[in-house]
């Protein structure tokens, strides 16, 4: 089994949660939602085989955080995975849409200039932004879309999606 979003680090004993993975042979992108948070969390899992640890500035937390972005860019070498990052449009977070623009465009460009990364992507309600960004970033590594609610006209043209896949 493949888990590409799972928040260690929101469980009330992230250690068990990471055990039972584990012991399920299970491999987990484990996402975080502050680069305060990545370091811990990633140790967690720093023996592991199976699970890896995402640098992560949630969208929903971002007009909160945008001073971790210096955070961001001191941790983004250590690691191969960016997540959770993205946009979110919903009414209660689109009053911050332009510092969410702000923090995921610096964060793409991050991972751009570091020769890209596996990237864990929120896109709830920001569907077209996202993968506007995302084209404009073409470097910025392989993105895993999360809360996509988007349709697979947005992404027609853009990325050859497999026959059948969604």
């Amino acid at each position: 089994m493949i888990d590409f979003h799972c928040h260690f680090d929101l469980f009330p004993d992230p250690a068990a949660v990471r055990d039972e993975c584990e012991r399920r042979a299970m491999y987990v992108l484990s996402v975080t939602t502050t680069p305060s948070a990545w370091k811990n969390t990633a140790a967690l899992a720093a023996d592991s085989k199976r699970i890896r640890t995402g640098l992560g500035l949630h969208p929903q937390l971002a007009h909160e955080r945008a001073h971790e972005l210096e955070l961001f860019d001191r941790f983004v070498s250590e690691t191969r995975y960016v997540g959770e990052v993205g946009l979110d449009g919903t009414p209660e977070f689109r009053k911050h849409w332009q510092v969410q623009l702000v923090v995921f465009e610096h964060v793409l460009e991050k991972c751009q200039a570091r020769g890209g990364r596996v990237l864990s992507v929120h896109s709830r309600r920001a569907s077209t932004a996202v993968l506007d960004r995302l084209e404009r970033y073409g470097g910025a590594g392989t993105a895993i879309l999360h809360w996509f609610s988007g349709s697979l006209r947005d992404v027609d043209g853009r990325w050859s999606l497999a026959a059948g896949s969604a």
